[in-house]
């Protein structure tokens, strides 16, 4: 395996862009009266069309300047935008306070409108082909 200095960087400063973004993202969109944890959610499904729109464009990523996209964008940005480990730990938190029906639907919309954002996104892509 050949790990270059440079995509290190990328996915180290992607990262960073990534988690800077869901964190004033999550101070923007304030969470309404109800439990539901509605800037996690929207962050994790607008990183999956994001995603979804990177990995229809780019690819196997077989050109150096697709690879520094794919690293940048889809591995750094992606993984520190979008919040797996706070969609569980809300899950939990729901549990814990007896909101069995809201921590449901939280993770059954967050994994199947995730999979609709990975579609929109390629879709998106196919119509600006």
């Amino acid at each position: 395996m050949n790990i270059s200095t440079l995509s290190l960087f990328l996915v180290f400063f992607g990262g960073g862009m990534g988690s800077v973004f869901r964190f004033l993202f999550s101070k923007w969109i304030k969470t309404p009266i109800t439990d539901f944890p509605t800037a996690t959610f929207i962050t994790n499904i607008l990183a999956c069309v994001v995603l979804g729109m990177l990995s229809n464009y780019l690819g196997e990523a077989k050109q150096e300047n697709e690879k520094i996209m794919a690293a940048l964008f889809m591995t750094g940005f992606c993984g520190g935008f979008s919040t797996f480990s706070t969609l569980n730990l809300e899950t939990y938190q729901l549990i814990q306070a007896s909101s069995y029906q809201t921590a449901f639907l939280y993770c059954f919309a967050n994994v199947v409108l995730g999979f609709v954002g990975i579609a929109l996104g390629f879709w998106i892509i196919n119509l600006l082909k």
